[in-house]
């Protein structure tokens, strides 16, 4: 009888006993399924820093992240919170009146009541940012804010759902509780 030699033998596994060897480092790219964890995080997958992170803190547990391991990385803590701090921290995409708003209230979207979106994620421009988070309107302003207190939050960086005729996809955060923020900055967007 012959045996699988090779990259067939590597593929279809072996009979003879092979010590378990350290997996090769890992690049900064994430798998699907880590990317999709990622983003239910609030983290971007596409970015080198954030996968990093991501993939390190998997790491501590000894686990390895070669395939289906098995490992989410949940913790109980805010969805926004920054790394390496205990603050809560996001965007919001908006026009120059609710900057204005913002500021009078230290409130996101002035206090209103009704549900109050906002995301992790950064868009240089405003047509970017109402493509990817499904934006009735062409926003102006990125507003960078603490949160204050702690709302509970009802989406936790969600998939954006195609909506106004954009295609959405970005990640979304949202509750019903007002929203008391300390403005970190707000820039004109392109």
């Amino acid at each position: 009888m012959l045996l699988p030699t090779g990259l067939l033998a590597n593929l279809l596994g072996s009979k003879e006993d092979k010590p378990n060897l350290p997996d090769k480092p890992r690049s900064t790219s994430a798998t699907p399924n880590e990317a999709k964890d990622m983003s239910k995080a609030g983290l971007d997958p596409l970015n080198k820093a954030d996968v990093k992170n991501f993939l390190d803190k998997g790491n501590k547990s000894g686990a390895t992240h070669g395939g289906n391991s098995g490992t989410k990385n949940q913790t109980n803590a805010s969805p926004f919170e920054a790394k390496n701090t205990s603050t809560t921290s996001g965007y919001r995409y908006v026009t120059k009146g609710e900057v204005q708003a913002i500021k009078d209230t230290g409130m996101l979207r002035g206090g209103r009541d009704g549900e109050t979106y906002f995301t992790k994620d950064l868009y240089k421009s405003g047509s970017k940012a109402q493509e990817r988070l499904s934006l009735k309107d062409t926003p102006t302003h990125r507003v960078e804010f603490e949160v204050k207190g702690s709302p509970n939050y009802e989406k936790h960086g969600n998939k954006v759902d195609p909506l106004y005729g954009q295609p959405g996809k970005g990640s979304e955060f949202m509750t019903i509780d007002p929203v008391k923020v300390k403005l970190i900055n707000v820039q004109p967007l392109k």
